[in-house]
């Protein structure tokens, strides 16, 4: 039962190319919105469970002005917005919001790694390929990254 508990707070990449994946097909198709409901509603469930825990054992208690009581207060904002939404058109905008401000974070280098994952994941979110199977999504984006950044 441990293992599990701990599998349930880690965010796997491949779940959120699955939410951006199935979320843009059904803007294009009804049929698609079961697995987009599903896998937005499983990214929800992890960073439930990845907030609350951040807010229980990590959190700082600096003021807001601070960056560390900014991003305090961002993810208890956060928290709640997840815990009070349902609709996945909605929390994707959530979680959008969440990721485009955890990768800028990374990106000003604030030092901190959220999620697990690089400056370059969170960008590569930004290469799905809805043309192509879901199965060959993380070839696509590694691929592209490695064109983007081979040259640095």
């Amino acid at each position: 039962m441990e293992e599990k508990e701990s599998e349930t707070r880690t965010i796997e990449y491949v779940d959120l190319v699955k939410m951006y994946y199935y979320g843009t097909l059904a803007s294009q198709n009804p049929f698609y919105e079961r697995h987009f409901d599903k896998a937005t509603q499983k990214v929800k469930t992890i960073l439930l469970k990845y907030t609350k825990d951040y807010i229980e054992h990590c959190a700082t208690n600096q003021p807001i002005e601070t960056p560390e009581g900014a991003l305090d207060s961002y993810i208890e904002s956060f928290n709640r917005d997840l815990e009070n939404e349902n609709n996945s058109k909605k929390l994707l905008q959530i979680i959008n919001a969440f990721i485009m401000y955890v990768h800028e974070r990374l990106r000003i280098s604030l030092g901190e790694e959220f999620l697990g994952f690089s400056d370059e994941a969170f960008e590569g979110l930004n290469y799905i390929d809805t043309t192509r199977p879901l199965d060959e999504q993380e070839g696509i984006i590694h691929n592209k990254l490695l064109e983007l950044y081979d040259d640095d």
